[in-house]
């Protein structure tokens, strides 16, 4: 079946009495297993089904929808509508961890370190915490070339830390890691900041303010 050819069949059963569950979740089953979670009839199954039964879960998948058709405030307010529903930590890291990703793609880096910072302290098993917190430092614009390319030493602690946390995210880290150590400041970028040898103690500057070691790009 086509995502037209189910809401052709289904739409008008769907408004006539939306308490009706068991249609409802059918209706919903076969739409995500036809991919046509992209539609507005998808979108309107979904606001359904969170108005029989408003769990984080399903507050949570409105907001992620919100995102994709980029309302954020209706995004937000069922991100707060979850955290109402379930106040325990692991669902509020698993949420907050799902905004700060949120944010990261909106290119709001330091919100996005700042909520990852947030969710590792609820949950220091989250690895994508630490990731987001990655990716909110790997490409950072904060001086001149020696200072952007010195971003990466700490995007890469980081990584290093997100798989000995979580080995599920091993073979992503491992990628990232391998591309961005190819971005850490050359020798000569560092000799002209009178840094001479590997392994030394540095603080990156500006918003980032985190202490790593110097490693020299490999030629």
């Amino acid at each position: 079946m086509t995502c037209s050819s189910i809401e052709e069949i289904y739409s008008r059963k769907v408004d006539q009495d939306f308490h009706d569950t068991v249609l409802i979740n059918k209706v919903f089953n076969l739409l995500t297993e036809t991919d046509c979670t992209r539609s507005d009839f998808y979108y309107r199954i979904a606001v359904r089904i969170y108005a029989n039964n408003r769990s984080a879960e399903n507050a949570v998948r409105l907001a992620e929808l919100n995102i994709a058709r980029k309302n954020t405030d209706k995004a937000v307010g069922y991100f707060t509508e979850a955290f109402k529903a379930d106040k325990s930590k692991a669902v509020e890291s698993e949420v907050l961890t799902r905004v700060a990703a949120w944010e990261l793609s909106s290119g709001k880096r330091q919100e996005a370190r700042d909520r990852g910072e947030l969710v590792w302290e609820l949950n220091k098993k989250n690895g994508k915490a630490l990731m987001i917190i990655a990716e909110a430092y790997a490409g950072s614009k904060i001086g001149d070339a020696f200072d952007n390319h010195s971003v990466y030493w700490v995007a890469v602690d980081y990584l290093m830390f997100a798989k000995a946390v979580d080995p599920s995210l091993k073979e992503t880290a491992d990628a990232k890691i391998k591309a961005w150590s190819g971005l850490f400041p050359a020798r000569e970028e560092c000799y002209y900041r009178n840094i001479t040898d590997q392994g030394i103690v540095y603080n990156v500057g500006s918003w980032i303010s985190e202490v790593t070691k110097v490693r020299f790009r490999k030629e």
